[in-house]
């Protein structure tokens, strides 16, 4: 027969390591895109200052007591508020260098606005892993992952792929892509284009 233990507020303590802190933070619930199968309403604009210094304060009283710091940023578009995701990141690496802790960050963005130059600043602070979507070859993806405009995405998120590829920063990008039974059929060119690159 299974026993189920009850867990008393000693037993959740153990199992969760208090030496490690993670913020999951949403910038901003704004985004240059209308996919078509999204969820997001993109009422509320760029996080508000006293949030972000909240946040500040946050990361600053718990450094005292961690080993690690996890940023993972969200959204909407989370790059759509870079200037938050700046200051928060900056502030979080300056922190962590002087208290000694190690800090890493993660962010899902469509990677339409991630030229070299914003990565070279997120990697500079360790927020260096990077979730992009594709739904397909270009043809694919542009039917579902639309600008505000209604305007393409695929060949400025490839550029940007791409040329993020060519440099030396430290990063990782995990593509996901969306397979439904409309773009099966472009998975395999997106795959071998992949592998090009």
């Amino acid at each position: 027969m299974t026993t189920i233990k009850n867990f008393d507020r000693n037993d959740l303590i153990e199992a969760i390591d208090p030496s490690i802190f993670s913020l999951i933070l949403f910038p901003t619930e704004q985004c240059n895109f209308r996919c078509v199968y999204c969820y997001e309403d993109f009422e509320l604009p760029k996080m508000k200052p006293w949030i972000v210094a909240a946040i500040k304060d946050l990361i600053k009283t718990r450094a005292e007591q961690i080993d690690v710091l996890n940023l993972s940023w969200f959204g909407g578009e989370p790059l759509m508020a870079k200037s938050v995701i700046y200051e928060i990141s900056e502030y979080a690496m300056s922190i962590a260098q002087e208290k000694n802790i190690a800090i890493s960050g993660s962010m899902t963005t469509n990677a339409y606005t991630l030229d070299i130059e914003t990565l070279s600043r997120l990697v500079a602070s360790n927020q260096s892993r990077f979730q992009v979507s594709i739904d397909g070859d270009a043809e694919t993806h542009n039917k579902t992952r639309v600008k505000a405009n209604g305007g393409p995405t695929f060949d400025r998120i490839w550029h940007n792929l791409v040329e993020a590829s060519k440099t030396d920063l430290n990063f990782q990008f995990l593509l996901r892509l969306h397979v439904t039974d409309e773009n099966i059929s472009s998975i395999e060119r997106v795959a071998d284009k992949i592998q090009k690159n």
